[in-house]
């Protein structure tokens, strides 16, 4: 018997509950997440929480962005990164799309902002995990930090930290 569709099987309500807390640390009315500012920081306590909760590998780099890696059978193999930035925005129609959806049917979900990748990873894992499925590689959820360049006069911090590209210039900006 194929369990393939099982394994795309997301833990909706884990999912549902991680958009909830992420909305909640932004606070009302706010709608990004400031690069390396508190709410980013608060999003990523929420995520790294969410995998260890599932037993994941969790770690952070040099550049903040965290990693949670769900083990596979063959971990000499390359491995499968998902993700997107904490930082990106949660636009006020989008809250208050979000909270109608759910008024409406406590099952639908919206995302929220770059963390929708993050959360999508992790609701997948939980779903591995419900059926004790060991993936053929390691496949890791990315939590990347400095995405927007409303601070910086750079775009996309974490995602050239973590690739090693990013330049002595780009390290010597200041927060504006």
């Amino acid at each position: 018997m194929n369990d393939f569709p099982k394994l795309l099987d997301p833990d909706q309500a884990l999912a549902r509950e991680l958009f909830d807390q992420l909305a909640e640390a932004m606070g009302a009315g706010d709608d990004s997440r400031a690069v390396y500012g508190e709410g980013e920081g608060a999003a990523q306590d929420i995520l790294r929480r969410a995998g260890e909760f599932l037993d994941l590998e969790v770690h952070s780099d040099a550049a903040l962005n965290l990693y949670l890696t769900y083990p596979g059978a063959d971990r000499e193999r390359p491995v499968v990164v998902i993700g997107g930035y904490l930082d990106a925005p949660l636009s006020q129609e989008t809250q208050a799309a979000r909270r109608e959806a759910t008024q409406k049917d406590k099952s639908s979900l919206t995302p929220t902002g770059g963390a929708v990748g993050v959360v999508a990873g992790i609701a997948v894992f939980a779903g591995f995990r419900r059926l004790d499925f060991t993936p053929p590689c390691d496949i890791t959820i990315m939590a990347m930090r400095g995405g927007e360049a409303a601070w910086f006069d750079r775009a996309h911090i974490g995602a050239y930290a973590a690739f090693g590209e990013l330049k002595d210039k780009m390290l010597a900006a200041r927060r504006r």
